[in-house]
């Protein structure tokens, strides 16, 4: 869902943002906008990430063993993950001073 959603006209997580704070982003900021776009498909390498983890642990691992690493690890990566979307301004103005996502 991240990944298709990064493809589109408005990007995923920006969508997800507008809802939590109330009101629509400026569309003339480019900045924004690709800032979003690879937040989205940072969210995509995650859930990527994590199925090839529980892949790797259902051939690898007993299967108690990996459900029970997977019901440690799936609530706090996740927490983890979210955690770091409410910082979002902050890692927006962190990568514009990095130069990454000037307009």
């Amino acid at each position: 869902m991240f990944a298709i959603g990064a493809f589109g006209r408005k990007p995923l997580v920006q969508d997800i943002g507008k809802q939590r704070q109330g009101y629509p982003f400026p569309t003339d900021r480019d900045d924004l906008r690709t800032f979003f776009r690879a937040y989205t498909w940072i969210w995509a390498a995650y859930f990527a990430v994590r199925a090839f983890v529980w892949l790797w642990m259902a051939l690898h691992l007993l299967a108690a063993r990996a459900h029970a690493l997977q019901g440690i690890l799936g609530p706090v990566t996740l927490f983890l993950m979210i955690a770091l979307s409410f910082q979002g301004q902050r890692l927006f103005r962190g990568s514009n001073r990095l130069g990454l996502f000037r307009g």
